[in-house]
């Protein structure tokens, strides 16, 4: 792959451009769709992306942060709960807020299809951070080059086409990780990056709360190249997050570390019970059967990451290299114990997303110095690119609600 000079100056521009298309596409693809929005939700989008906007709506219309007043009022049960009784016997959504609480002024502005194009928005950033980011490790030219083929070829460009939280938590994680490195790097604006670094890193607990690791990821990969200088910075917003976090838990759901994911609402027979899914029996995979399992499944729909692994190989030496793979080692680890290591109702290993951006480093790292051919680099690509597509096919998640992915590698934990 070459960009032309022209094209490397408005290749930002390019992604947006099809971000935003492939949402206009894709909205009319669809049988039917469930807003009158000329950019509306289609009928397979269901889940996270529609619990998301209830809670926005709610925010907007109501002037509250839970989605059904009691639990008689929950109609549509599914597989995989995505709603929770609080202390109050309210019902909220089994996720935290954060997304639902961001598309709080797009919905405002544009309703529905303002929301769903503020979530393209977020992928698209995500893209111009991996950029950034690239730049830090190579030049301009592999760092635009891998920026388009992560951009085009990852679960990011899927994504960012529903409203689940996973492209708000990549985005999260680059961030953070992108302005930590500038504090090594650079003393001008250090304390004001560390600050950056801790508060974009702990509000992933807001995002998504099994992400906990990242941040606490972040301040030993501090230590361990500043040791305690200046770490008051970075573990201080952090701390704020992390009070607003164990508040919010407390008001709503009883307890600091109880949490949504404590007290989910899901179809038993013909009752409706609360479960508790930080329960050990949801936690007993064995992580030699699915870990493995999960990361061909990485590299079978986001052939692109070939090249990540590569690069890892070829430039262990790299510090940044080491941190973004055993970050990516730990969360595949976690995840792996769970009783659905995927999520449900997903393209690709959904809940691994938020390190993507990360395996861009080494990629970037390895194009730069010539070590990944390009020949293979053009076939990875093209592969990446026409199953991220097939992803965004609303044949795709017809089949997914037929026959769910995540099945083929669940493994019964009792």
């Amino acid at each position: 792959m070459n960009l032309s000079d022209l094209n490397r100056k408005y290749f930002l521009w390019l992604i947006l451009l099809v971000y935003v298309s492939a949402l206009f596409l894709n909205s009319q693809m669809a049988p039917q769709k469930r807003s009158d929005s000329v950019i509306g939700i289609p009928e397979y989008v269901f889940g996270d992306s529609i619990y998301y906007m209830m809670l926005t709506e709610n925010i907007v219309k109501n002037h509250r942060l839970y989605v059904y007043d009691s639990i008689d009022e929950v109609e549509t049960m599914i597989k995989d709960s995505t709603v929770s009784l609080g202390k109050d016997n309210k019902v909220y959504i089994s996720f935290p807020p954060l997304l639902s609480v961001m598309l709080v002024p797009a919905y405002l502005i544009g309703g529905t299809a303002g929301a769903y194009l503020f979530n393209a928005l977020l992928g698209f950033l995500t893209c111009y951070l991996i950029y950034k980011t690239c730049k830090l490790f190579a030049g301009e030219e592999a760092s635009a080059e891998t920026t388009v083929l992560f951009a085009l070829g990852t679960i990011i460009f899927t994504y960012s086409q529903v409203l689940y939280a996973e492209v708000l938590t990549a985005l999260l994680t680059i961030s953070s990780f992108y302005f930590m490195i500038l504090a090594g790097r650079r003393t001008e604006h250090r304390r004001r990056n560390l600050v950056l670094s801790g508060l974009l890193s702990g509000l992933l607990l807001l995002a998504k709360t099994t992400l906990a690791i990242i941040p606490i990821a972040l301040v030993v990969y501090y230590i361990s190249r500043n040791r305690l200088k200046n770490i008051l910075f970075l573990v201080a917003p952090i701390a704020l997050v992390t009070a607003i976090f164990f508040s919010y838990n407390a008001l709503i759901f009883g307890g600091p570390l109880t949490t949504g994911y404590s007290r989910e609402i899901i179809a038993y027979k013909t009752h409706k019970i609360v479960m508790d899914q930080g329960d050990a029996m949801f936690w007993r995979n064995n992580p030699l059967v699915t870990m493995p399992l999960m990361i061909l499944l990485m590299l079978a729909t986001q052939p692109i990451l070939i090249g990540s692994a590569a690069g890892i190989n070829r430039n262990w030496g790299v510090r940044e290299v080491k941190y973004a793979t055993v970050l990516s080692a730990m969360l595949i680890f976690i995840y792996g114990l769970r009783f659905n290591p995927i999520g449900f109702w997903c393209w690709s290993t959904r809940l691994l997303t938020p390190v993507i951006p990360l395996l861009a480093i080494p990629f970037a790292i390895a194009y730069e110095r010539k070590q990944l051919d390009r020949g293979l680099v053009l076939t990875l690509a093209v592969a990446s690119i026409a199953l991220t597509l097939l992803s965004l096919a609303p044949v795709s998640w017809h089949l997914f609600t037929q026959f769910p992915i995540s099945n083929w590698i669940y493994y019964e934990p009792i």
